[in-house]
């Protein structure tokens, strides 16, 4: 098989480690993202990020698997995929699922805690108590989507006694969750939800599934945090909400422009937590995504179902 790896930084490292493992295969290394790779139509599988020459995919007609390098797939309804094809898709879901879990509960803390007050008294060396540190224990977080993250996200409220609803097209089956609901149901619950996760993936189904209505339903003393794409949420409606003091806070880690241009108004919306879309990140990000890709291609050559499966709609 013929394997195109396209990235800046991990196309290297990749193929280093596939050809190491399956010397019977070709891996072909691309590091210039925005190049047609000579000969696309004799790949039969495709590793990538985010970002590929224009009009790839449909040169790549013998494509049978596409693996990306990241969590979030919404990029692949940007890459003119050919309708009347099928092919696999896979990301990295699992590698990073648990760091992200964590830094949805860091962003919760923060704001209940006041962190971002505290903070801003150190610079000003001002010993002062926090008027309004809150506790987690008893409080009720929704989580909408329950795959990878949204599971591992349930699992460490819970360990905090919170009371977790979770909202999901599917039920799931998990001891971390008091309620699984359908989706249907958010609109109807979100009022009595003192804290809100999305962790949908960006597709066309989702956008603004967290919409100016859900947001104007929320207590007024909730918090949002937001490491999914920023399509999933109204984030003009989260920052009027917070303006007017209708939330508590609200932390992002994605938007529609990245990186966010240093003069866009977002950077000073005040209780608004900005974060460089950086909640994946840990000490071994990289070796445990290659682990996961070796892992994925072994289980493509033996013919054995891959992991990570993404439901993409085309």
């Amino acid at each position: 098989m013929r394997v195109c790896i396209i990235h800046d930084r991990l196309a290297q490292p990749v193929s280093q480690i596939l050809a190491e493992r399956f010397p019977g295969h070709e891996f072909h290394v691309f590091k210039d993202m925005s190049a047609m790779p000579p000969d696309p139509s004799s790949y039969d599988i495709l590793i990538a990020a985010r970002q590929i020459p224009d009009g790839l995919i449909v040169k790549m007609t013998n494509l049978k698997w596409i693996q990306l390098l990241g969590v979030g797939y919404d990029q692949v309804y940007k890459w003119k995929i050919p309708t009347n094809r099928e092919f696999l898709f896979t990301n990295a879901g699992t590698a990073t699922a648990r760091t992200v879990a964590e830094f949805v509960i860091m962003g919760i803390l923060a704001l209940y805690k006041e962190l971002p007050v505290i903070l801003e008294q150190q610079k000003q060396h001002s010993w002062a108590l926090p008027v309004d540190m809150r506790r987690l224990a008893g409080k009720t977080i929704g989580i909408v989507g329950l795959g990878n993250i949204g599971s591992e996200v349930a699992k460490r409220a819970k360990a905090f006694d919170l009371k977790v609803i979770g909202f999901s097209r599917k039920p799931v089956q998990s001891p971390f969750l008091d309620e699984n609901l359908s989706l249907n149901a958010l609109q109807d619950k979100t009022p009595f939800l003192d804290i809100l996760v999305p962790m949908v993936p960006g597709n066309p189904e989702s956008h603004n599934l967290i919409s100016r209505d859900i947001i104007s339903r929320l207590p007024r003393e909730a918090i949002l945090i937001n490491v999914a794409r920023s399509t999933v949420v109204d984030l003009d409606a989260v920052i009027e909400a917070l303006k007017d003091n209708r939330l508590r806070g609200a932390l992002f880690d994605t938007f529609d422009i990245e990186p966010l241009p240093a003069d866009s108004p977002i950077w000073t919306v005040q209780n608004l937590i900005v974060t460089p879309h950086c909640a994946y990140q840990y000490e071994n990000h990289v070796p445990d995504v290659i682990d996961l890709i070796v892992d994925n291609f072994r289980r493509y050559v033996a013919g054995e179902k891959l992991s990570n499966i993404c439901p993409v709609i085309i």
